[in-house]
């Protein structure tokens, strides 16, 4: 039997195990949806950034450390307390 093109690649799509389909997915019904989104992967950008920016600093401390500064002297550039530069250097 010929089949038209059309049956024959709808059944042909459905043997290699893939649904030939024309639908779109619904849309979501809050409008607000986007902007809710759009919010949540601000803060998760924000967050990253600061964990990233609390690592160099943890490392730059570190490194002033190891090469002769003492935690007084680190505290004094950043104003920070000698004892918060040790608590940054131990990562707390």
């Amino acid at each position: 039997m010929i089949w038209p093109s059309r049956v024959r690649d709808r059944y042909h799509c459905i043997s290699l195990g893939f649904a030939l389909t024309t639908r779109l997915p619904p849309m979501s019904t809050d409008p607000k949806e986007s902007l809710r989104a759009s919010v949540r992967a601000a803060q998760e950008s924000y967050e990253a950034d600061i964990e990233a920016t609390r690592e160099a600093r943890r490392e730059a401390f570190a490194k002033a450390q190891e090469e002769g500064l003492s935690h007084s002297e680190i505290a004094a550039e950043v104003g920070l307390h000698k004892s918060r530069v040790g608590q940054i250097i131990e990562g707390k």
